[in-house]
């Protein structure tokens, strides 16, 4: 801003000085007796409107510069988690499904859950296909507690949904029971 303060500086005063000897040259039929007129006027209102102009540019462009660099951009999406341990390979051959873990499932047809991780694991998918269900982008955003239960478990955390990758979103509690060979049960708070 210094410099283009500088130039307009410089270019004021050349015309300044420009005047004088232009009116010596022209002295000898016009006199104006150190009248201001029209002329006088509009020539200094554009040098003032020039420099006012300039100046703001830069101004503008600093302003700009500063707010670019203190913008607030948005976190990072959070990678996904691993799959739960329940579902198939994702490394499957053609035919869709490789042979299943020895613990997986029950003769009932229902879940195998045999420790925390394995709770955690399977609630972080229910709670995933329920956030895609209630908005187009859905992440899990954290396992906070795994708490055994009467029977099963019980699992807290918090998922991520937002309508576009590059929209923030809204972070949700949810929690989720899981007992014995039955199903998640997830419940997503404010849904």
């Amino acid at each position: 801003m210094g410099k283009l303060f500088g130039v307009a500086i410089a270019a004021v005063t050349m015309v300044a000085v420009a005047s004088p000897a232009e009116a010596q040259r022209w002295g000898g039929r016009h006199r104006h007796h150190d009248r201001v007129d029209g002329g006088d006027l509009l020539l200094g209102a554009l040098l003032a409107g020039g420099l006012i102009a300039v100046i703001s540019s830069a101004d503008k462009a600093e302003r700009n510069r500063r707010d670019a660099e203190n913008y607030d951009y948005p976190p990072p999406p959070r990678p996904a988690p691993p799959p739960p341990a329940w579902l198939p390979n994702s490394n499957a051959p053609a035919d869709g499904y490789d042979a299943p873990p020895a613990d997986y499932g029950t003769p009932s047809g229902g879940y195998a859950i045999a420790n925390a991780d394995d709770a955690a694991d399977a609630c972080a998918g229910a709670a995933l296909s329920e956030g895609q269900r209630l908005a187009r982008v859905a992440s899990i955003g954290a396992i906070d507690a795994v708490d055994p239960v009467s029977g099963g478990w019980s699992v807290r955390g918090s998922i991520l949904l937002r309508e576009d990758y590059r929209k923030r979103g809204t972070e949700r509690p949810f929690t989720c029971s899981i007992s014995g060979s039955a199903a998640p049960s997830v419940r997503i708070e404010g849904y």
